[in-house]
């Protein structure tokens, strides 16, 4: 055997081997999810699932639903405005947060059926559904099925007709076994520079504003395993969820509002819904990006409080 051919050979001896000991880490990998101290909230089980949750004030119900990666804390300052005359109830959904993990679907339609337990459970009536990002997909999911507990529908930067640049981790992330071992192994190292530099992205034109702490809180609750491994499972299945759902936006009925960042890069398709659901209202701030829970918290309350009397 020549050099070149040991040289192969052993290489492929050696990446066989990390390839198995991370499938055998990823098999193994067991997290029990708990609230760190520090953090607010509590357990509610939904739809089979173990949500965290967070309710704060009196009065008319409001329901936030955060993105993909996201958590309760995406709403802190939204909340602060909202239940000085609402009870506002935010939530880890599957997979991100505190919430449980692995073992589920991560689809829309499953997210959407979770956020309508949810609001059973707890006993939630007359409900505003706002929903930022991937959770705006999972309100038009919802929208579509008509919940007679829900009133009307804020639509907060949507990404109605899907993603485009898909991560090639991301597919990596998403084998079975080897994907946990991966996230493992990676997610502590990769994940800080991922999430700071994704997050300013995001904010566009607003990333000087960005809150004094809201990178490194995002980075402690984003750079974990098991929330990389949902983000991933969640954009690899996101294309697929909506080619189902979309044909379908013109069926949906009012109050529904769309709220949108005007730089954000899923403008135009936010606008493109907008066309597609009759008596739909759209409402675009200027200036702003994808994050307008954060950016933009006041003017979203606003539009909020209009959705309430609606």
């Amino acid at each position: 055997m020549s050099i070149l051919k040991k040289t192969l050979f052993t290489f492929g001896m050696v990446l066989a081997a990390a390839l198995l000991a991370l499938t055998i880490a990823g098999l193994l990998y067991k997290s029990e999810t708990q609230i760190p101290e520090g953090f607010d909230g509590r357990y509610v089980e939904a739809n089979g699932v173990r949500l965290r949750v967070l309710q704060q004030g009196q009065g008319s119900d409001v329901l936030l639903i955060h993105g993909s990666t996201g958590s309760l804390e995406d709403w802190e300052l939204l909340m602060d405005i909202l239940s000085k005359n609402h009870r506002v109830t935010a939530y880890d959904r599957p997979g991100h947060g505190f919430s449980a993990e692995i073992s589920f679907p991560y689809t829309l339609a499953h997210n959407a059926q979770t956020a309508r337990e949810l609001i059973k459970v707890l006993g939630l009536k007359d409900v505003v559904v706002v929903g930022h990002s991937y959770g705006a997909d999972t309100a038009l999911a919802m929208a579509l099925e008509k919940p007679p507990e829900v009133k009307s529908y804020v639509v907060v930067g949507a990404v109605p007709y899907g993603v485009t640049n898909i991560d090639p981790l991301y597919r990596l992330l998403a084998v079975p076994g080897l994907g946990t071992g991966v996230a493992r192994v990676l997610a502590p190292i990769l994940g800080p520079r991922k999430v700071r530099e994704g997050l300013t992205e995001s904010f566009g034109p607003n990333a000087g504003e960005i809150p004094p702490g809201f990178l490194d809180l995002r980075v402690l609750l984003w750079s974990r395993p098991m929330v990389a491994l949902s983000r991933a499972h969640e954009v690899l299945n996101l294309e697929s969820n909506l080619a189902a759902l979309s044909p379908h936006y013109s069926e949906i009925s009012p109050p529904l509002f769309l709220v949108e960042g005007a730089d954000d890069k899923y403008a135009s398709d936010v606008r493109r819904l907008h066309e597609e659901i009759k008596g739909s209202e759209l409402i675009e701030m200027p200036n702003t990006g994808h994050q307008v829970q954060v950016a933009r918290p006041s003017e979203l309350a606003a539009a909020i409080e209009r959705a309430s009397v609606k």
